[in-house]
């Protein structure tokens, strides 16, 4: 096999098939590198094309009438629709996974000249039966519709007599199917000249390198290759790793960190190239997908999230309003709704009026285009969305290039017709999704680093290349059979990686072709994976070991040119009012930093939606019940007849937070009903086992004043007791009840404390009262006063715990209002989650632990 050069002439009728369409862009930069390397601006090149698109074209340029070759989408389509409408489809979650076995299956049989039609299934091999009638179906319907797959085309090719001779380069396709080589043959009798070249071979240095974890793994591999690049700068730099798409974000943080070397180009981007994204992730595009969604029966609240703070859509002075209710709806019932019933049997439409009436009439009218339609083939949806998005006064793609791919996309969609028919809107929109999930070609870089997933995929004309992911359990790859077809038909015909003795062969040739093709290759492992300890490869023996040691010296002192001090110390509390009532102080006793970002910059996480009613609102419908309950303020001899009050007081606060979603939510309202009842009358029960007792307020507000500063409190109850002294109630629904943190050097639960301490009259007792399955009073009171024994108040007596206590919340009140910022370690995770972008918590830890390296 001869080598084809980078400075080599070809004739004009040559063609060059390489394998797949990443190996024909590497090999058009590796043909075109004499020329970059001279500086010309303009040089011809043979063209270079998959072998996939090289017959198809072959099939269809012929002016005689033959089938029309199906696409990859159409094809799969079919599969999956004949999966999906036979027995054994209806017995499968989904039909996806087993229709794309079933394609690879017919490809792998077509390839290797298997006649299904002599073989049969045993009786022990149902996968392999099921499969057989999926493919008589399958070619059945090619038949019928005048179709064939693109696996088909190289047999049909073979017996052609008519296809004008020419000239075919070969390159690096070793390892040829026995249907490709049948075809070659045959081509060659009819006069063609076929050559088979690969790329100049070299001799590469082999290194080894274990890393503490992936992480450590990928962005050493990372500093590796961009120190070469700074010292080659026309260097092309391969770099492979596995699950590629899970780690794309990983990938680009670290290229995002500045290079480690001291030089004129240390600020210099390298080029980046890691195959192109799906159309999908485009923000605008899926905002769009998100909105085509609404009109489908299973959109739910999520989906109508989305759209409300998009801002691709409608009128841009609406969004901070959409936002606003979106917000809002998210701590609502609402959000339990599919948002068609929301939007039919509830006030949202009148919501959406309100909050946003430009959006709100965009989205009846964008619904009115496609709610009519039950069913309906792809293009005739892919038009009714272009009407709805149009009616949404959609913002469109992000630049040309994405709305050719967006209008190509539809058009791929349409053409679904013939094969799918009439559809539903969900499944329309799933295929519309599938259509998008393709990478578009993205040009390959000429210099810089090409990140690829497997070792197979590089190709000629890169200087060095670093292989990730080089575990004893990941190399050499698994044996990866077929699971439709039986294996010892894949062992008798000796197809790809269906035996372990083969995949040890081909994972062994495919990492010396490797060797071959650049001058330096690095292998590298991480020492853990997850939880467990990780061993190399058996291949990397005798490999010598990369000093990874300068590379991560060069980073650190980077990282420490790099960091900056910057002292910017939080403004005090204008005025004296401090907002948040209680629980700025429960979080300034938890973490500083967190309380100065909910009540100081007023940012707060959004609220959670989960299924059915959270602890929030379940809090909010029993505080509002034993408020209806206890407004008469009743005494403790007045609570027996408070029992048959508890039903009523319970329908009314569960309506208040229903609204017009308890008719679509009745079975969620009943079990909610049902829970607070038993609670309540469980509750009210206990109640009367107290000493005597009268309620003296329910839901009171009071401002107190502390440390020259006023915070407005809820008190859930006071009670005045027998001697006429006063107790704090504070309810509890969580399952959760403690008061240990009141009595902490830093007490993280203020709101009874507050008032206890601050209180003008004599307060004697303070209760939490857990209103739950389980219900009991945890606390501090005289003797006799609850039914249960009182908290112990270690050295302190009752008074002086009061006063320790208005100290301690003095203190609070005067860190907040200082503009206190710390962080305590023991309670980061206060700081984590959706605030660590605001804190940069996880920066301040890695200093904090003397850990600097990678910020």
């Amino acid at each position: 096999m001869s080598s084809t050069g980078a400075e080599e002439a070809f004739d004009e009728r040559t063609t060059i098939v390489v394998a797949g369409g990443l190996a024909a862009r590497q090999w058009e930069l590796h043909l075109s590198a004499g020329a970059i390397a001279s500086g010309r601006r303009a040089w011809v090149t043979p063209p270079v094309v998959a072998y996939g698109n090289w017959i198809e074209r072959l099939w269809q340029s012929s002016a005689e009438p033959r089938p029309s070759p199906l696409g990859t989408a159409q094809a799969f389509a079919l599969w999956r629709r004949i999966v999906a409408d036979s027995a054994e489809g209806a017995q499968l979650l989904g039909e996806r996974g087993a229709a794309r076995w079933a394609a690879e299956a017919f490809e792998l049989c077509c390839d290797w000249d298997v006649d299904l039609d002599r073989e049969s299934a045993r009786a022990n091999e149902s996968d392999f039966r099921a499969f057989l009638g999926w493919r008589r179906r399958y070619l059945a319907t090619l038949g019928k519709n005048d179709w064939i797959d693109r696996a088909q085309i190289a047999g049909v090719l073979a017996d052609i007599d008519s296809l004008p001779p020419q000239h075919l380069i070969l390159a690096d396709l070793d390892d040829p199917t026995p249907r490709q080589r049948a075809l070659f043959a045959r081509l060659e009798e009819r006069g063609w000249r076929i050559e088979r070249r690969s790329a100049p071979e070299s001799s590469a240095v082999r290194r080894r390198a274990s890393l503490a974890d992936a992480r450590d793994e990928l962005r050493m591999a990372v500093a590796w290759a961009r120190r070469r690049i700074a010292a080659a700068p026309a260097a092309r730099i391969a770099l492979i790793v596995p699950a590629l798409d899970e780690r794309r974000a990983e990938l680009e943080r670290a290229l995002e960190e500045p290079l480690a070397v001291a030089s004129a180009r240390e600020d210099a981007a390298v080029p980046l190239w890691y195959g192109g994204r799906g159309l999908a992730e485009s923000p605008r595009v899926g905002a769009a997908l998100d909105a085509l969604s609404l009109g489908t029966e299973s959109a739910g609240f999520e989906t109508l999230s989305r759209w409300l703070r998009s801002p691709f859509f409608a009128e841009p002075g609406e969004q901070s309003a959409r936002a606003a209710l979106e917000r809002e709806l998210r701590r609502d019932v609402l959000a339990q709704l599919p948002f068609s019933v929301a939007y039919r049997e509830t006030e949202l439409p009148a919501l959406l009026r309100g909050a946003a009436p430009r959006a709100a009439a965009c989205l009846a009218a964008a619904l009115r285009e496609t709610q009519r339609i039950e069913r309906t083939t792809p293009s005739s949806w892919a038009l009714a969305w272009q009407h709805a998005l149009a009616r949404l006064e959609w913002s469109g793609a992000s630049d040309l290039d994405d709305s050719l791919r967006w209008q190509a996309a539809l058009d791929a969609f349409s053409r679904l017709t013939p094969i799918l028919g009439e559809i539903g809107q969900g499944d329309a929109l799933a295929e519309l999704r599938r259509a998008l999930e393709p990478p578009a070609p993205a040009p390959l870089p000429v210099r810089g680093i090409h990140v690829l997933e497997r070792v197979a995929d590089v190709g000629p004309g890169y200087d060095a290349a670093w292989l990730t992911g080089f575990t004893d359990q990941a190399w050499p790859e698994p044996a990866r059979s077929n699971p439709l077809l039986p294996r010892a038909l894949q062992r008798r015909h000796d197809m790809p990686w269906s035996t372990p003795q083969d995949a040890r062969q081909r994972a062994s040739r495919s990492l010396e072709q490797l060797c071959r093709r650049v001058t330096t290759v690095v292998a590298s492992w991480p020492a853990r994976v997850y939880d467990f300890e990780a061993e190399p490869s058996p291949v990397l023996h005798d490999w010598r070991d990369l000093d990874t040691a300068e590379i991560a010296l060069a980073e650190r002192r980077a990282a420490a040119r790099r960091r900056e001090t910057v002292a910017d110390r939080a403004p005090a509390v204008p005025g004296t009012q401090l907002h948040g009532g209680a629980r700025v102080l429960n979080l300034q006793a938890r973490c500083p930093l967190r309380s100065f970002c909910e009540y100081r910059l007023d940012a707060r996480p959004l609220d959670r939606v989960v299924i059915g009613v959270n602890g929030r609102l379940r809090g909010m419908a029993t505080h509002r019940a034993l408020e209806l309950l206890l407004a008469d303020l009743p005494a403790r001899d007045q609570f027996a007849a408070k029992l048959r009050e508890v039903g009523a007081a319970a329908g009314r606060a569960l309506g208040e937070l229903f609204g017009e979603a308890r008719g679509p939510l009745r079975a969620l309202f009943a079990l909610e009903a049902e829970r607070l009842e038993s609670a309540l009358a469980r509750f009210i029960a206990l109640e009367q086992s107290r000493a005597p007792f009268r309620v003296a307020a329910v839901e009171r507000k009071v401002r107190i004043a502390v440390a020259g500063f006023e915070l407005q409190v809820r008190i859930d109850r006071i009670d005045e007791l027998g001697d006429g002294s006063l107790a704090i109630l504070d309810y509890k629904t969580s399952e959760r009840v403690t008061t240990k943190d009141w009595f902490r050097d830093r007490p993280r639960d203020v709101q009874v404390p507050l008032y206890a301490s601050h209180a003008a009259e004599r307060v004697s007792a303070a209760a939490i009262a857990a209103v739950t399955a389980d219900t009991e009073y945890r606390g501090f009171w005289p003797d006799g006063a609850f039914p249960d024994k009182p908290a112990r108040l270690s050295e302190y007596d009752w008074p002086a715990q009061l006063v320790r206590w208005r100290s301690q919340i003095e203190a609070l009140v005067r860190e907040h209002a200082a503009g206190d910022t710390r962080v305590f370690l023991d309670d980061c995770e206060e700081a984590q989650g959706a605030y660590a972008p605001l804190t940069r918590i996880d920066e301040q830890l890695a200093l904090a632990r003397g850990s600097l390296e990678g910020w």
